[in-house]
């Protein structure tokens, strides 16, 4: 999705910028589940606890078919 936003010439300082800007672009249907992910991911990194990634990886299923979606609409507008 950053490289995406800059292909469209708009400067991008985080993922959470990009997967914003990549909705109103309307490269992607849900900006909610993307910026879910990237809060899931930056709480995991530093979780030790096995029920917690038990929990997360529980969502990939979601996560997945979410990214296989924005996979093939940035195919399709690029």
């Amino acid at each position: 999705m950053r490289e995406f936003t800059r292909g469209k010439g708009l400067i991008v300082n985080s993922p959470k910028d990009s997967v914003r800007i990549a909705f109103q672009l309307g490269a992607i249907d849900n900006d909610r589940v993307y910026l879910e992910m990237i809060d899931t991911r930056n709480l995991l990194v530093h979780a030790y606890d096995i029920d917690y990634a038990e929990e997360i990886y529980k969502l990939l299923p979601d996560y997945s078919t979410a990214m296989n979606k924005a996979i093939a609409k940035l195919k399709q507008l690029i």
